[in-house]
């Protein structure tokens, strides 16, 4: 392993240890303790950014996923989106990858580039409740319903004790009935 991939493993141990803390901050409207977590953050990043010119390969895709998950968690969306196209162009298969890609697009508001990420993590085995359930409403969002509900329909045929996608679908029913 390389002196690199010590050092991206490690900072990316600290940023879901970040996320946590801030999680926690968050719910307790903790304004002080984010803002300390957000300075963490962004010096982890910093420090990425700086090292991205010396990285290639995995390492520089890690790096860029990585990245990807400090924007995002400061909500720094289109940030995010940049450092998740690097990766994504190393590692177009990557389920977890993916799946953060179609949350920054949910929230860049573009749903079909949404759907187009989360169809991608399901053929190649990111196949769980949350990831149909994001999907479908990926579909709804942007216009199709009959699609969104097929794809609820379809997954809690596969999921048949997950009430998220019951849930969803009565929700989905209500709304297109109104």
């Amino acid at each position: 392993m390389s002196d690199h991939k010590d050092y991206l493993v490690e900072q990316s141990e600290n940023v879901v240890e970040l996320q946590i803390k801030l999680e926690q901050a968050r719910a307790s409207d903790d304004r002080e303790a984010c803002e300390q977590l957000f300075f963490e953050l962004e010096n982890i990043g910093d420090d990425l950014a700086g090292l991205n010119p010396k990285l290639e390969g995995d390492d520089l895709a890690y790096s860029c996923f990585i990245l990807g998950s400090i924007c995002a968690l400061m909500g720094l969306w289109p940030h995010a989106e940049q450092a998740y196209d690097q990766a994504l162009s190393h590692w177009p298969d990557h389920v977890g990858l993916l799946n953060e890609m179609a949350e920054c697009q949910f929230e860049l508001g573009n749903f079909k580039k949404a759907a187009e990420c989360l169809e991608k993590s399901l053929k190649i085995g990111g196949h769980t409740p949350v990831v149909v359930h994001d999907l479908a409403v990926a579909y709804a969002w942007n216009g199709d319903i009959p699609k969104a509900q097929i794809t609820l329909i379809n997954g809690m045929a596969r999921f048949p004790s997950d009430t998220s996608l019951i849930d969803a679908l009565k929700e989905l029913d209500i709304s297109n009935n109104q």
